[in-house]
């Protein structure tokens, strides 16, 4: 007589052996995950802050009145004025972003009888 198929020691061999492989990768893909995850916040604020450059380069009459200037531009307001794209960063999937804003400092820098405004960009996740 001819066997066909699988014994039940052997289907359940292979199921354990399955188990076991899932168990040992599941952590590592959830670690990527998460991983890539943390990029794309990463990313997102970076283009954040790049909006709020084009911003101030737009508005630089504004922020060059006072010398040490520290000024919040709320991200809100830079979807509303067009610098960021409304349906790059969504208000419920990215609502720590949404509800940011980039702190705008500058620093009056002379050197060799010139006068410099720099500009640093940082953004924040709760404004004051």
């Amino acid at each position: 007589m001819k066997k066909n198929g699988f014994t039940l020691i052997e289907l359940l061999g292979s199921i354990t052996l399955l188990a076991a492989v899932a168990l040992l990768a599941f952590p590592a893909i959830l670690n990527l995950i998460g991983g890539s995850q943390k990029e794309i916040n990463q990313s997102k604020k970076s283009y954040v802050e790049s909006a709020a450059a084009d911003y101030v380069t737009d508005n630089e009459n504004e922020f060059q009145m006072e010398s040490n200037l520290n000024k919040n531009i709320l991200v809100k307001d830079l979807i509303n004025n067009g610098y960021i794209s409304d349906k790059s960063i969504d208000e419920e999937k990215d609502n720590v972003i949404y509800n940011g804003c980039v702190n705008v400092t500058t620093k009056t820098i002379t050197e060799l009888n010139k006068t410099y405004t720099r500009y640093n960009y940082e953004f924040k996740t709760t404004c004051s």
